[in-house]
């Protein structure tokens, strides 16, 4: 039986004609809990401990899943003798992961656990189709230099990249355009330059699943990741399945009009989030190169001495970022909001403080999770998540396979 790779269960089925569903949902469950034992795996997925057995055996024997002698305390509840656990084996797989943007291209070398082993940073000379392709030459070039075990086992290659696609008048217009990869020809050529299939999302959806997988959304069902790239977008993560929308689009919030006639926008209409909630739009206020090499350190050190031209952005953007989030409450009914991306930290975090409070929604209904989280930052965040989508798409199992 061929195992496929999958990466967000609700629950297993014993019929036979789901059997690779229900590999998915064993490695999902394994992913989530970071260890467990087999009768937790079943108590877990509904499946019965000989199937999870016989799955665990099967997984084990293709190398992405490993026995270790104790299950984590948090896993065992603190009694009795520790268990024996199974965990991922992070070596039984690899994808490679490149982020396109204004910066550059960032690639990615990730093994089955989330783990990064190995980057590499490509300058982009200037926005276009044929230097992205030498970068994929590039990447190739670089594969071909690590370790055989690594090469064997790779799956295939994701590529982040900022949106919308295939869209008259919005894609690769205004300055934090870039040519639309997604084209056929284009990602058949990609494709080849790189020696595997690629699979391209937008660079919100694909940090959004990094999140998802690796980061503070184990523990979410549906949640909207807002990333702060050179310009502005969202992830969608919606009953545990990333949600792309017809076109691959969904959660493009750089252009909900937040402020009508407002600033002019590239995409032809007026007072666009982006225009008042990026990094583009920060730079903008400061003076500063929007892609110069130094930017996001330079307002990190403004930031550190309490620039007040950076506050007053701060405080702007505040207020439109709680417009934003109440709309994607209002719309989704999420358990959370999570904010993060190519900023640092420290700017994260006063974004944070100035969005605060948040208006009322019905996302402040009775909860456990906060309405809003700060995830991850930095560069390798999206594209761990590109490096991601060949796994998830691989390995995450879908109602629609067991209806089939």
């Amino acid at each position: 039986m061929a195992i496929t790779p999958s990466s967000i269960a609700r629950g297993g089925t014993n019929l036979e004609r789901a059997g690779s569903h229900n590999y998915r949902v064993v490695l999902t469950t394994i992913r989530a809990l970071g260890s467990a034992s087999r009768s937790q795996i079943a108590a877990s997925t509904g499946l019965t401990r000989q199937a999870v057995h016989s799955i665990v055996g099967r997984l084990r024997a293709a190398g992405l899943v490993k026995i270790t002698g104790a299950r984590s305390e948090a896993n065992r509840g603190g009694r009795g003798m520790p268990g024996i656990a199974v965990e991922l084996a992070a070596e039984g797989a690899y994808s490679l992961g490149l982020l396109v943007d204004l910066w550059g291209v960032n690639t990615v070398l990730a093994d089955f656990s989330g783990g990064i082993v190995d980057t590499l940073h490509l300058p982009l000379r200037q926005r276009s189709v044929d230097d992205v392709l030498e970068a994929a030459s590039a990447a190739r070039h670089w594969l071909a230099q690590q370790p055989p075990a690594r090469r064997e086992r790779l799956i295939g290659a994701g590529i982040a990249m900022p949106g919308p696609f295939r869209v008259a008048g919005m894609t690769d217009v205004g300055p934090t355009g870039m040519p639309d990869l997604t084209l056929p020809a284009i990602q058949a050529e990609l494709a080849s330059r790189l020696d595997m299939p690629v699979s391209i999302h937008n660079d919100a959806s694909a940090a959004a699943l990094a999140e998802h997988l690796y980061g503070l959304g184990r523990g979410l069902e549906s949640f909207a990741y807002i990333y702060f790239g050179f310009g502005l977008g969202a992830g969608l993560i919606i009953d545990g399945q990333l949600h792309r929308g017809r076109g691959g689009n969904a959660g493009e919030i750089a252009h909900m009009m937040v402020e009508p006639g407002g600033r002019p926008c590239g995409c032809g209409n007026r007072g666009c989030l982006e225009r008042y909630v990026s990094v583009h739009a920060l730079a903008e206020s400061l003076g500063l190169p929007p892609v110069g090499e130094s930017t996001l350190d330079d307002i990190d050190r403004m930031l550190a001495h309490g620039e007040a031209g950076l506050e007053e952005w701060l405080a702007i953007a505040g207020r439109r970022l709680r417009q934003a989030i109440n709309i994607l409450e209002s719309t989704l009914d999420l358990d959370a909001v999570v904010m993060g991306g190519r900023i640092s930290a420290p700017l994260l975090q006063a974004i944070d403080r100035h969005t605060r409070p948040l208006a009322h929604s019905i996302g402040a209904r009775t909860r456990q999770t906060p309405r809003l989280l700060l995830g991850r930052t930095g560069s390798d965040v999206p594209a761990l998540g590109a490096a991601a989508l060949p796994l998830f798409h691989a390995f995450s199992p879908k109602l629609e396979a067991l209806l089939g």
